[in-house]
């Protein structure tokens, strides 16, 4: 309506913020509608108000915006755990909040018992389930509470609850209403958090460590398995609750820290490695976990928990923890008069029964060294005080009680009154039958009653055999292999007396008391449990109950047994009238078949024999009357024969550097034959007797490296039984021997050097660093300390010793300890050694020798050019007469480089094959006492001549050149002592640069020798060659005509598969062919330069190895390989390949690949243009790598351009080498073929042959031959055979240019 000041906004959700929006629609906003629209026809606002959506941001629509939440609780949440013990919970929670008009008046905690679903109520109705809880009430900001007065080992279910008062009506007439209408309008809500479960402690009985037997280096502890049943006794008194509890183990703390974790069924434990005069503070924790908690954490890891379930189980994460009284035990040691050691044990005296007046005795023995005053204290009883003589090493103190803990207090009163007397003392439990067990009822129906029980607490070694019921007087047996609990028949209106008996296990000691009793009622309206009997149980028992007459039986047992004998008793049976005889029924699992006794009414006891040791018998005894019907029987009786208790199963629990520690499992006992203890035996010797509770032993007294074998043997009170040792357990003792140090010489003066083997390691030993001690021999004292030194160090050295004697020790630390072990002392002398010279070493001529090869590159580099203008000349049929006159001018040119060249060589025979040293040094002395004799130069680790005069400071040696380099080195000496100085810094001189000019060689001259012999590689050799034909032997250098490259095949490493060495089409790119030998000197010198040159050109050109010996077989080749990888000559962009050499006798190959190219020298260089024709071929004499880059740099750059170095390369004193004022006559180096001029069809200045005709040249003749009257081409641009008119040619050639 337009006058509406108020609406009401319903199904809206809790605790949400909501956006109000308030408009007025005036009658201008309705017409500003379609014309059409219905709600402006009707004036009047339409059903549907999203219509008015487009309108809402209208003047005409004015409006207000409201931001609201809605009333709501957000319920506690997020209860965490923040402290827990057997009687109380500690909580933590986010405390609830409210919106709206809701308002937080309080906070409730509530919590209830959860049953544990595996043990059911005795009946339904004794449990009322969690909806009888407890609650607390909290102020509204509480965030954490304690809850009290809990049951130990009990499950709870906990909720915190939010109190709320929430706004129940929204009338607008109640706005100002006093608080009495407020509260009218209002109502009280709960809202609950999640449940929460959390299960209190339970912890068992606190144990109680005792102190047997104290030694200067270990102490015996021992202790009783603590109760594990805790009983909770609610408000009504005849209901009992119980809890169970599984002992996990045990935890010793000494002094606040953890020292060890132990078995469940351990009752023993020895300190070791304690330290003398220590005092130690012992605490026992026995760790538990109750039976529903133990099965509850079982289902979590079984089913992982889910995400909901582990955010509201607070359970902890660690089980029960019951920690004892801490004991504080002094270990002896640092007193003048100290006790040295004390143990105490107990025995049981010779013929005592179990029913005798004695009980047994407590034996001390000590150790001591003065007069000493003995009290024995027990609880209990009144305490014995004794005096005994000071030479008095052992006491027997008389126990009169069972089951009692004895005190054993040893005072050792000193002849000084002054010092207080020194006080130490033990403890044990004496041996007594079990106690009384506690029983429960667990279930009851009206058929059958289900009992539970505790085991009792048992005192010394007395364990419990069985159990026996007491139903209404009436004996029911249990064995002791079953669980705590039993199942009794019962009837319905009826009451019962459940009482329980713990049967000992040892024959000396009775059984237990019987149990308080439990009064169990199966009368529908009376109590299922009670501690006093029911107001008419006298009148039942009075009766005679049914069902405890069905009970009685006759009360069978065992007195007595050996390991073939069972001696059976019933002595407290009561026979009826009419009984007339008895019949003994046993069998076993050996001897299945029944075996019967019949004895008479008055016997009360029967001895079997004959029987088999550790055999478990089932016996039954049978009260029958004259008629031999069964009046009255025993149920069946197991028992078990004697046998010698099983061997030990002994295993190496810990092993190393300070001790070894070993354990076993308890040994099967059979009969009354238990365990009463162990000898440990090492090496054969007993070592240790231990206690029957003790089944680990801890060794500290063993030494590195040493080999101990351990057996054990398990003790029974009578020796017949004990077992048999166990097997042997050889265990080696962690550790190292060091090796035997022995003496070397001295590096200085004054020093003593030693070395030692690698020491001795065991089996997972690791050897950390060395150091070597110094002592004076004297004293002791220690003067000098080498390291640390690293494991693999095997010598060290003493330096800055005087003179006279000392001893060396080598330490060997190991990782995982700080001890460690030292060699036997070795006894030195260090001697006086002369300090080590200084050299230095010059090599003589070695400037001379480097001018002299230059000289020699410049002068073959000068004649080759010579050579190639002589070529060319010579080779025209007619001369001019000027061309006559510069042939002369060459020849005379050529004459005087050969006589320059004989000059050269002659003087290099000077400075080639031996290499001259001068040697100087200086050979000052840190030590004036050292006097100098002389010295002794050193060459590649031996003397040199003699010994040189003292006086001498440098001298001058000759060496050979038959290696590729020679160390030189001295040492000093010294006659009066005997000694020599260690040797001097060693100066290493490569012989490389004295060996033999070695530049080219051609393939007939250079056989493989060795210098100086004939055939080595030797320039001289190949030139004398070359000057005798000098018109065969030359270098073409660049082409003038387009020869195709012949097409040649190649063998690849290291498989030698054949294949062409270029492609059809030829090249990719530039291609540069180094051509050599591997035994040529020549040719590795230059092929190292070639590979060096591939690896800056390898962008830009390519580069092929070809190595030109022969390959006959698999070896070569291998040879070749090694030979390529030990010089390092591979590199990107190098093809290493071998030629194909042609095969006697065979027409497949008619030339190799060095005939193809004409090769009759190495090392020999040809330069393939792209475009597949030979562009430059020859070599080149260079001093060094920059000479030799520079002058193939610029050689394959021409072949690229497609130009030639007419000048550069042929240029003499400043002028052109040819005269180029011929036109039709071109005799500068390019001017050459590869071949003679007259080899070929063609002629100089011939075009490139076209690609549409290649078969000028056939690759199935000699393209290289010469014609029968001419000599073939040789020199370095061709090989292969040649005629006789070829050496007439030669031999013409060379007389016309010899100088007589």
């Amino acid at each position: 309506m337009p006058d509406a000041t108020r609406a009401l906004i319903e199904n809206l959700r809790e605790r949400t913020d909501y956006s109000v929006r308030v408009c007025a629609v005036t009658e201008e906003a309705l017409q500003s509608l379609p014309p059409r629209h219905p709600a402006r026809l009707a004036r009047k606002l339409p059903a549907d108000l999203s219509e008015l959506a487009g309108l809402v941001d209208s003047a005409w629509m004015p409006a207000a915006h409201l931001l609201a939440t809605t009333s709501g609780t957000l319920a506690p949440g997020r209860i965490r755990l923040a402290g827990l013990t057997d009687q109380a919970v500690k909580l933590r929670w986010q405390p609830p909040s409210v919106t709206g008009s809701n308002r937080l008046r309080g906070q409730v905690v509530r919590w209830a018992e959860v049953p544990d679903s595996a043990r059911p109520a005795a009946r339904a109705s004794d449990w009322d389930g969690p909806s009888a809880a407890d609650y607390v009430s909290l102020d509204p900001k509480d965030s954490k509470v304690t809850l009290e007065g809990l049951r130990p080992g009990t499950k709870y279910r906990i909720v915190v609850e939010a109190v709320v008062s929430v706004k129940t009506a929204l009338d607008p007439s109640a706005d100002g209403a006093t608080a009495e209408e407020e509260l009218r309008n209002r109502r009280t809500a709960h809202v609950s958090s999640d449940p929460a479960f959390v299960r209190t402690r339970c912890h068992v009985a606190q144990p109680r460590p005792m102190v047997a037997a104290v030694k200067p280096d270990s102490v015996l502890l021992h202790w009783e398995r603590p109760y594990a049943l805790a009983v909770v006794r609610p408000e009504q008194a005849s209901e009992r609750r119980y809890v169970r509890c599984h002992i996990e183990g045990y935890r010793l703390e000494i002094n606040g820290k953890p020292y060890v974790s132990l078995r469940p069924d351990a009752q023993t434990c020895r300190l070791v490695k304690c330290r003398p005069g220590k005092l130690y503070s012992i605490v026992l924790v026995a760790v538990s976990q109750t039976d529903a908690a133990k099965k509850e954490a079982r289902r979590l890891r079984k089913s992982r928990g889910s995400e909901q379930e582990q955010q509201i189980c607070l359970y902890p994460d660690e089980p029960d923890e019951t920690f004892s009284e801490p004991v504080e035990v002094r270990v002896p040691g640092g007193q003048l008069a100290a006790i040295r050691e004390i143990s105490a044990e107990f025995h049981l005296p010779d013929g005592d029964e179990a029913g005798g007046a004695g009980v047994g005795e407590v034996r001390l023995r000590w150790t001591l060294d003065d007069e000493f005053q003995g009290q024995h204290d027990r609880e209990a009883a009144r305490a014995q005080r004794r005096v005994l003589d000071a030479a008095a090493t052992s006491a027997a103190l008389e126990c009169s009680e069972r089951g009692a803990v004895v005190t054993a207090r040893l005072e050792a009163l000193l002849t000084r009154e002054t010092r207080e007397p020194i006080v130490q003392q033990v403890q044990l439990t004496t041996p007594g039958p079990p106690a009384a067990p506690q029983i429960f009822l667990d279930a009851m129906s009206d058929r059958e009653i289900v009992v539970e029980w505790s085991e009792p607490a048992l005192f010394g070694s007395v364990g419990v055999a069985g159990y026996q019921l007491l139903v209404n007087g009436g004996r029911r047996a249990a064995g002791a292999d079953t669980p705590p609990g039993a199942v009794i028949p019962c009837r319905a209106s009826r009451h019962y007396r459940v009482q329980l008996v713990a049967l000992s296990a040892h024959r000396d000691f009775p059984d237990s008391p019987p149990s308080a009793p439990l009064f169990i009622s199966t009368y529908p309206n009376m109590p299922a449990v009670s501690e006093a009997p029911p107001p008419d149980f006298a009148d039942a028992e009075a009766e005679g109950d049914a069902l405890a007459g069905d009970l009685s039986e006759i009360p069978l047992t065992v007195s007595a047994r050996t390991d073939s004998t069972l001696t059976v008793e019933w002595m407290a049976y009561q026979p009826p009238d009419g009984v007339h005889s008895f019949t003994l029924q046993w069998s076993s699992p050996a001897q299945p078949a029944e075996r019967t006794e019949t004895l008479a009414h008055q016997e009360r006891s029967c001895l079997l024999q004959n029987l088999l040791p550790g055999t478990v018998y089932s016996l039954r005894l049978s009260a029958l009357d004259s008629n031999r019907a069964v009046v009255e029987k025993s149920r069946a009786l197991r028992a078990q024969t004697c046998a010698p208790i099983d061997t030990p199963l002994l295993r190496l629990r810990a092993c190393n550097f300070s001790y070894i520690a070993v354990h076993w499992t308890e040994p099967r006992h059979y009969g009354d034959a238990a365990v009463a203890g162990y000898k440990v035996f090492i090496n054969g010797v007993v070592e240790e007797t231990l206690g029957a509770g003790e089944t680990s032993y801890t060794y500290c007294k063993g030494r590195w490296c040493q080999d101990y074998s351990f057996q054990v043997q398990a003790i029974s009170n009578d020796p017949r039984f004990n077992s048999k040792p166990s097997d042997s357990l050889l265990v080696t003792w962690p550790g190292c021997l060091p090796g035997e140090l022995r003496p070397l010489a001295g590096s200085v003066s004054g020093a003593a050097r030693v070395a030692w083997p690698a020491p001795f390691l065991t089996e997972g030993v690791k050897l950390k660093q060395f150091r070597l001690i110094c002592k004076l021999a004297d004293t002791g004292q220690v003067i000098r300390v080498v390291g640390p030194l690293h494991p693999e160090t095997r010598e060290a050295e003493v330096t800055g010793l005087r003179s006279g004697t000392y001893h060396l020790q080598l330490e060997v630390q190991l990782h995982g300890t700080q001890m460690a072990v030292l060699s036997a002392a070795l006894t030195v002398q260090p001697t006086l050694t002369p300090d080590p010279p200084t050299v230095t070493v010059s090599v003589v001529g070695l400037e001379q020798r480097r001018q002299l090869e230059a000289a020699v590159c410049r002068l073959v580099n000068r004649r080759d050019r010579h050579v190639r203008r002589i070529h060319n000349i010579h080779m025209l049929p007619t001369k001019t007469l000027e061309e006559t006159q510069l042939l002369a001018k060459y020849t005379e040119t050529y004459n005087q480089i050969m006589d320059s060249l004989e000059d050269c060589f002659k003087s290099l025979e000077a400075y080639t094959g031996e290499l001259v040293l001068q040697v100087s040094w200086a050979c000052p002395q840190s030590n004036q006492e050292v006097p100098l004799s002389g010295y002794r130069v050193l060459v590649d680790g031996r003397q040199y001549g003699s010994a040189l005069h003292q006086g001498m400071s440098s001298v001058r040696i000759k060496l050979s050149t038959d290696r590729p380099s020679h160390a030189v080195s001295m040492v000093a000496l010294c006659e009066s002592q005997g000694t020599q100085s260690p040797e001097s810094n060693v100066v290493e001189v490569l012989t490389d640069p004295f060996q033999p000019m070695a530049f080219y060689c051609i393939h007939e001259v250079h056989c493989g020798e060795k210098w100086p012999k004939k055939g080595c590689c030797l320039y001289q050799e190949t030139l004398a060659v070359e000057r005798r034909n000098f018109l065969n032997y030359y270098n073409p250098g660049f082409l003038n005509q387009f020869v195709p490259a012949p097409a040649a095949h190649v063998q690849q490493l290291p498989g030698g598969e054949r294949q062409r060495l270029f492609p059809p089409g030829g090249p990719k790119s530039v291609t540069l062919l180094c051509f050599w030998t591997r035994w040529c000197v020549a040719s590795i010198r230059y092929v190292k330069f070639f590979v060096r040159l591939a690896a800056e050109l390898r962008r830009q050109f390519d580069f092929v190895a070809i190595a030109t010996q022969r390959f006959d077989n698999a070896h070569e080749r291998s040879a070749l390989q090694h030979c390529i990888k030990e010089l390092a000559l591979e590199t990107d962009g190098l093809t290493h390949v071998y030629a194909v050499d042609r095969v006697k006798g065979s027409n497949d190959e008619p030339m190799s690949t060095a005939e193809a190219f004409h090769i009759v020298g190495v090392p020999f260089f040809v330069a393939v243009h792209s475009e597949g024709y030979i562009a430059w071929r020859g070599r080149y004499c260079a001093l060094d790598y920059s000479s030799f880059e520079e002058e193939m740099s610029q050689v394959l750059r021409s072949v690229k351009d497609k130009t030639r170095l007419d000048d550069q390369l042929s240029v003499e004193n400043g002028q052109p080498a040819v005269d180029h004022s011929h036109a039709k006559r071109a005799y500068d180096d390019s001017n050459v073929a590869l071949h003679p001029a007259n080899s070929f069809a063609g002629t100089a200045g011939s075009k490139k042959p076209s690609k549409q005709s290649p078969a000028k040249i056939s690759i199935s003749t000699r393209p290289y031959s010469g014609r029968p009257s001419s000599a073939s081409a040789s020199g370095g641009g061709g090989g292969g055979g040649s005629g006789g008119g070829a050496s007439q040619r030669r031999r013409r050639s060379g007389s016309a240019v010899k100088r007589d």
